[in-house]
């Protein structure tokens, strides 16, 4: 299946899948990019392992993302009509809750659709505490992390650690950068790190550690929308 055709939820997890097919997704891809979007290492190893449990057909092989069923999955609030500029998390989860299109499932309710739109809310905020429409819009075609990505290069703008954030900034930034070969907090200083595709990291964890890849994980389709300059004088070109 080509990820064209993917729904907003499927197109979501690409994002945490192998590069290039951007169809499977190992427990080292998910737990690397969940690293790019600003979390801690415990934080991203449990979003990994659950990721990798609960939607692999089989949980000692990888994520097939073409092999989960299109109605499978949970809200990203594509059937909604926006009509604000700006949302805070609660608003959002209240549009999800009073709208027509909400689960009849207690489980899909609880444990997958309000957690998802929260994560989403909480960690693309800004210091306002709100969320723009162009990042919920994002949201709903399942192409939202980008743009956190680029937001997460930033020091001053750490993900919370009541939401999964690292508790002391500069540490966690140099622990993934020699660890993981992931670069976060760092002011955009190796942008052209998060732009290119990455292959999946060798098997012996002391190889990883000693020679470090320069980029698994997450591939930033839309940086030149979000970045165009900055990727220009990279000399990167969108396809």
């Amino acid at each position: 299946m080509a990820t064209s055709t993917f729904t907003p939820f499927q197109r979501h997890l690409t994002f945490f899948a192998v590069q290039p097919d951007r169809t499977r997704i190992t427990f080292y891809s998910a737990f690397r990019a969940a690293l790019t979007l600003g979390l801690n290492v415990p934080f991203s190893i449990v979003l990994a392992l659950t990721m990798r449990f609960y939607w692999a057909q089989n949980p000692f092989r990888p994520v097939n993302i073409s092999s989960i069923p299109r109605s499978a999955g949970p809200t990203h609030l594509q059937h909604t009509q926006l009509t604000q500029s700006k949302y805070t998390p609660d608003e959002l989860v209240k549009i999800y809750e009073d709208s027509s299109f909400r689960s009849v499932s207690w489980w899909q309710r609880t444990v997958l659709d309000r957690p998802h739109i929260q994560s989403f809310a909480n960690w693309s905020k800004g210091a306002d505490g709100m969320v723009s429409r162009d990042q919920v819009e994002e949201f709903q075609t399942g192409s939202w992390q980008q743009r956190v990505v680029i937001k997460r290069r930033e020091k001053k703008n750490p993900v919370p650690f009541i939401y999964g954030g690292p508790l002391l900034v500069g540490p966690h930034s140099w622990a993934v950068k020699h660890l993981f070969g992931v670069h976060v907090y760092d002011n955009l200083t190796h942008l052209k790190d998060i732009i290119n595709p990455a292959p999946d990291p060798p098997h012996n964890l002391s190889t990883a550690i000693e020679h470090p890849p320069e980029a698994y994980g997450a591939v930033i389709p839309g940086i030149r929308r979000i970045d165009e300059d900055a990727a220009l004088l990279l000399g990167h070109r969108a396809d």
